[in-house]
């Protein structure tokens, strides 16, 4: 039987796929930073798959997954029109454009998704248990992108769940909440069918975290008998600008500040300081290997004993 029992209770209409489609992109990015409700993201696939796997077309079914992707791109990158307005100049509608091709483009995950999908469930009844998890991290894996980014993000503060991507990459994070989707999916169709799949979901998943609890009980071992290091972090609360024409008057306070903030964390017992991104007040040439002569009002470490790292835009 291709269609599971209750599929056929599912909306098919176009607008029913449609609503299943922007409810999955829509718990896609709230399950991410700064909504961080990432429990949806282990269901925020399932109406998503419902849509397509209930659409009567294969044009559909792409764009109902198209869809969602870009729904949960568009809810995510929102801040690509500030950016683009603050950093590029360009007036909104343009920030508005730039985010809708990106939308586009990221959307592609989602397309090349749904045609596996479509392509496997409509000649053969492979649980979603299976085709969702591999079809998915096959496709993030295939489908370059401008950041890159994944269903695994929306678990980037349970560590217990991200341990095994030191074993799969980030991908198998994404394997392991759509399998996860795949099998409720599967299990709302048709439980009956859908037990053994289920079963080894849920098998895979505790081993899963089983080994985040071994390994992370590991590393805190390793890291209670490593060496120790205090390290101060300067952040001066100075405005970023974009402005290549500072007066040399502003980029003199600004290193000062900076080297009086290091003074004070050295003396607070700092054994390395670094400086926060592009904090140096100048460019820099590429090829800087040393700090500036002491008779140099460019000098980096002025008055401190310790390393500091520092970061600065660069010239070649």
């Amino acid at each position: 039987m291709r269609a599971p029992q209750l599929l056929s209770r599912l909306p098919s209409s176009f607008e029913g796929g449609f609503g299943l489609a922007t409810v999955s992109g829509c718990l896609w990015f709230l399950a991410c930073t700064p909504f961080d409700w990432s429990a949806a993201g282990w269901i925020a696939a399932v109406p998503m798959l419902a849509a397509i796997d209930r659409a009567p077309t294969y044009r559909r079914a792409l764009y109902l997954g198209g869809w969602a992707g870009a729904v949960e791109t568009g809810g995510g990158f929102y801040w690509l029109i500030d950016t683009t307005q603050r950093f590029a100049g360009f007036p909104w509608i343009a920030g508005v454009l730039v985010l809708a091709l990106f939308c586009a483009t990221r959307a592609l995950i989602f397309v090349l998704f749904t045609a596996v999908v479509c392509a496997i469930r409509r000649r053969i009844a492979v649980p979603m248990t299976l085709i969702a998890p591999l079809g998915m991290a096959a496709c993030e894996f295939l489908v370059p992108q401008l950041f890159p980014c994944g269903q695994w993000i929306t678990q980037a503060w349970h560590p217990l769940v991200i341990q095994i991507a030191e074993i799969t990459g980030p991908w198998g994070v994404t394997a392991l909440l759509m399998m996860v989707n795949g099998a409720i999916y599967d299990l709302w169709t048709n439980a009956r069918a859908a037990r053994n799949a289920a079963i080894a979901a849920a098998a895979i998943l505790a081993v899963a975290l089983v080994f985040g609890v071994v390994r992370m009980r590991q590393i805190d071992e390793l890291v209670a008998h490593a060496p120790r290091m205090k390290v101060g972090l300067v952040q001066p609360n100075i405005a970023y600008s974009n402005d290549p024409d500072s007066s040399p008057e502003e980029a003199s306070r600004e290193l000062t500040i900076l080297q009086e903030e290091s003074h004070r964390l050295e003396a607070a017992g700092a054994d390395l300081v670094v400086w926060s991104e592009g904090s140096y007040p100048v460019a820099l040439p590429r090829e800087l290997t040393t700090d500036f002569p002491p008779d140099s009002a460019a000098m980096i470490r002025r008055g401190l004993a310790g390393p500091v790292i520092i970061g600065a835009d660069t010239y070649d």
